[in-house]
């Protein structure tokens, strides 16, 4: 009876260590972050020669010569219609613009970072996304110009376009996190909208191009990017933290290619942000950019290595990840049903023993947004282990009392 005794509790034992282990890790999980549903992109570097005439002797600046040089090159040579999803249409040519590196029968959506397979947007999948939304614009742009620029206007799902609005960018100290089909996208209060830390480079590099790219086309002194940005120091802090990436790259290239004829020179050349934009930074903000993004020329040499980088390149010391404006139109459809997964994600998926897409995988990485952990972890499975474990145990011994018995 004495061991009897002794079974029983050791079984209850393991079985409630089980039972809090798996209580532990599924508290721990309860967060899962949008920048994860999809494989990071690598980092990006321009070395060809559309900017040639641009040089060290033009001067710093909102007024400088380098802006209204810029101004003059990167204005699109045509523009694209708003409406439809056929060629020549945005809800057409964002599929290409946007396409994944890694999948190139998928596009990616911003905010979200979800690779979804190419389709026109609609209301039932996505839709165009002015960065900088027409009513922040002093009305210079809506279904046309800037507002129709494949290197303004980025797809994202309908509901997470509204839920944006027309709100201003800027910092919330990561309050109010918005959730889309339970994945943390952003953060929002009545104010300001702070997308993911892998998203906020995007959106300064965007920005700083609509307003260079259009402030002489539409001649308004009063054009500000504080219009949607909070501050200056925000927009360099953004497009220091998240550096450019493959996919800005790629949008870079289509859209040279294409109608537009043109480029985003803060994604090719990121250091023209502090040149332009760092004199209305405070002083600290300024040098860390300028820090992070040297001017051609003055890169810092590689350590233990005699031989400095080119100065027809930049590589980025972190990679970044690819990825609503207050009028979401239907324009072409998507469904939100195949997130791209990484090869690393693949075998997580194989060793944790799962076989859903990632959006599934219940384990994902919680409360954090290292744009460079893409491990999901196997919560899942380690539950399922457990339980496994557990209820064998007891199997075991109640066959172990039944053979006594006999």
């Amino acid at each position: 009876m004495k061991k009897n005794l002794i079974k029983i509790v050791t079984v209850s034992t393991i079985f409630a260590f089980g039972l809090g282990l798996i209580s532990t890790i599924n508290s721990s999980n309860d967060t899962v972050y949008a920048e994860q549903h999809s494989a990071n992109y690598s980092a990006y570097s321009y070395s060809g020669n559309y900017y040639s005439t641009i040089d060290n002797s033009l001067t710093d600046g909102l007024q400088g010569t380098l802006r209204k040089k810029l101004s003059s090159l990167i204005l699109p040579k045509a523009w694209y219609t708003y409406s439809g999803s056929s060629n020549g249409q945005l809800g057409k040519v964002l599929q290409s613009a946007d396409e994944d590196p890694s999948n190139n029968s998928n596009m990616v959506l911003f905010y979200t970072r979800d690779s979804v397979i190419k389709q026109g947007s609609s209301n039932d999948g996505w839709n165009r996304e002015h960065v900088w939304p027409q009513s922040l614009s002093n009305d210079h742009w809506g279904k046309e110009k800037a507002g129709t620029d494949i290197l303004h206007i980025r797809p994202t799902y309908v509901t997470t376009n509204s839920k944006r609005g027309n709100l201003m960018y800027g910092d919330i100290n990561k309050t109010n996190p918005q959730t889309f089909n339970g994945m943390v996208y952003a953060y929002a209060n009545n104010a300001r909208f702070e997308p993911l830390d892998s998203v906020k480079g995007d959106i300064a590099r965007i920005l700083m191009y609509v307003w260079t790219a259009y402030y002489d086309y539409y001649s308004d002194t009063s054009l500000s990017i504080l219009n949607t940005i909070e501050s200056y120091d925000t927009l360099l802090k953004w497009h220091t933290m998240d550096q450019p990436d493959a996919l800005e790259g790629n949008r870079n290239n289509f859209s040279e290619s294409s109608n537009q004829k043109n480029r985003n020179p803060f994604v090719d050349h990121p250091e023209y942000a502090w040149k332009i934009f760092g004199g209305s930074a405070s002083e600290n903000v300024k040098n860390a950019c300028k820090e992070t993004y040297p001017e051609k020329g003055q890169e810092i040499p590689p350590q233990n290595s005699s031989e400095a980088p080119s100065s027809s390149t930049y590589q980025p010391s972190v990679v970044s990840s690819a990825v609503p404006s207050s009028e979401p139109e239907p324009s072409s459809v998507v469904p939100a049903s195949e997130p791209a997964t990484s090869s690393q994600e693949t075998i997580s998926s194989i060793m944790c023993g799962v076989t859903t897409e990632p959006e599934e995988i219940s384990s994902a990485p919680a409360a954090s947004e290292n744009k460079n952990n893409k491990n999901r972890g196997c919560g899942g499975s380690i539950v399922g282990t457990i339980t496994i474990l557990s209820m064998t145990s007891i199997v075991g011994l109640v066959l172990i009392f039944s053979k006594k018995k006999k």
